[in-house]
């Protein structure tokens, strides 16, 4: 994993032209020359969900640690209808799907070697998006927050989710004994309410940007911001 800063310390930018083509953002003169920095951890933004940080990740190689966040897999009971969470020591292995809960804005995952070891994991991981369709809509269940009571869950996408982003989990709905709407997430015997159909984490985890159309990695309290094509107060 590599940074890609130019001589002015600047990070480099990936950004559409007006015939809608990415390429790298550069400037003329010094500033064009990049330096190439290899870096050993990647940051998982997280979702405020009331006095807690939230998210879900996976990733194509081993962790050795995770700082600002604990780390859990899910194992569904008898009934289906809940993930009972267990806390992961030692970092994540590679390619599997995971909760994180925390304090913090990020959550920082050292690349290395784990020591942690997974039994049974109803969590399923993607490296690379998933489009979601109306005929396949229903196979997936997707990490969010329920609309009403702001409880963190597995839900069925709404129609509004277009895909399942990289590097996070989900619940492979044909799993489930039942046409499950919402997988609720129980944590020490104490389950998270859920009721039905939410945004899910693609919309919780949209991209924050300023006023000015800049991207914003951790929103400063108080601030204005807009997500999701709206304006917010953070």
């Amino acid at each position: 994993v590599f940074k890609l800063y130019n001589a002015s310390a600047w990070p480099a930018q990936v950004e559409t032209n007006a015939s809608n083509t990415n390429y790298l953002n550069g400037w003329d003169g010094n500033n064009a020359k990049w330096k190439i920095y290899e870096v050993n951890y990647v940051e998982v933004p997280m979702n405020t969900v009331g006095e807690q940080k939230v998210a879900t990740t996976c990733l194509p190689f081993d962790a050795s640690n995770v700082a600002n966040a604990d780390v859990y897999t899910g194992k569904l009971n008898s009934a289906k209808n809940v993930l009972n969470m267990t806390k992961l020591e030692g970092g994540i292995p590679a390619n599997q799907g995971v909760v994180l809960v925390g304090s913090a804005d990020k959550a920082t995952i050292t690349i290395g070697a784990t020591t942690a070891t997974i039994g049974e994991n109803d969590l399923q991981g993607t490296n690379t998006v998933i489009t979601l369709a109306d005929d396949t809509r229903a196979n997936y269940l997707v990490f969010g927050k329920d609309k009403d009571s702001n409880a963190v869950g597995f839900y069925a996408p709404s129609a509004s989710v277009p895909s399942i982003p990289a590097n996070k989990a989900y619940i492979n709905a044909s799993i489930l004994s039942n046409a499950a709407a919402a997988i609720a997430l129980n944590f020490n015997g104490t389950a998270t309410g859920v009721n039905t159909v939410v945004l899910g984490e693609n919309g919780v985890n949209a991209p924050v940007f300023d006023l000015s159309g800049r991207r914003v990695v951790a929103p400063v309290k108080g601030g204005v911001y807009i997500q999701n094509g709206k304006k917010f107060i953070k």
